[in-house]
């Protein structure tokens, strides 16, 4: 009786051991060292994007050593040290500019068929990846990076921005963390003392508010920063054309 017992017990034992294990190595994929572990069933189903030496229309953001982000238009413009993860989006599409899951290339080892592996990625990992480099720059004591987080100067009321000459001009930057000429403006507009308002595209809300602006004056784009001017949308970061818009808005 005590063998049979030990019987019926011992693969009890195994199966109630082993269950939990095995459903949850199966349920999550390791996403990389320093991330939490992401439920597969969670990823979205984004279009599939290719990517090969010769792809134009993609825009490429890869990680400097100091944590910040450059972009570029080319895989041959990304450096072989950053070309490890390296993310990417679709200016004709507009694939993987915004929301929480970003593509992210792998261009050091090319397929067999002239392609490079891209991953669907939380872009909090690919974010933390930059924080991790950030970091280790500091303790290195290199260089402050060239994009980094936080909150811009506060304007004087939300989008009315008081300015030297005794007026108000609306700046509102639409932008993203991770963008680094959404950043020169801001050092651009802070160097003129003007005060403006970041908002996140990253919000639904906010890059909808900024899709319907763009839509109002016929400006089909998928680039940022979009710059509103006291009403007048500027596509990318150039300084020749804020300071013309600052001027006519009263600004300069």
């Amino acid at each position: 009786m005590t063998t049979l017992r030990r019987l019926i017990v011992l693969p009890l034992a195994l199966a109630i051991g082993l269950g939990p294990a095995v459903a949850c190595k199966s349920a999550r994929r390791d996403p990389g060292p320093g991330s939490n572990p992401v439920v597969a069933s969670a990823i979205p189903a984004l279009p599939s994007l290719t990517v090969r030496d010769d792809s134009t229309g993609l825009t490429f953001s890869w990680i400097t050593l100091d944590g910040g982000f450059q972009l570029v238009s080319k895989v041959a413009d990304v450096p072989y040290e950053a070309r490890d993860a390296v993310r990417v989006w679709s200016e004709v599409s507009g694939d993987g500019i915004a929301g929480p899951w970003v593509y992210v290339a792998d261009l050091r080892n090319k397929l067999a068929d002239g392609t490079y592996k891209v991953e669907v990625q939380p872009r909090t990992q690919f974010e933390a990846l930059a924080e991790d480099r950030r970091t280790k720059s500091k303790k290195a004591g290199g260089a402050a990076p060239v994009a980094q987080k936080g909150k811009p100067d506060e304007p004087t009321a939300p989008g009315e921005n008081q300015v030297k000459d005794g007026k108000k001009v609306k700046v509102i930057i639409y932008g993203a963390d991770w963008c680094k000429p959404c950043h020169l403006a801001e050092n651009y507009l802070r160097s003129k003392g003007v005060p403006f308002e970041h908002r996140d595209i990253d919000d639904p809300e906010v890059n909808e508010e900024m899709r319907i602006k763009l839509d109002s004056v016929g400006i089909k784009t998928h680039s940022i920063p979009i710059l509103d001017v006291a009403g007048k949308l500027l596509v990318g970061f150039s300084e020749a054309e804020l300071e013309k818009a600052l001027a006519a808005a009263g600004a300069g």
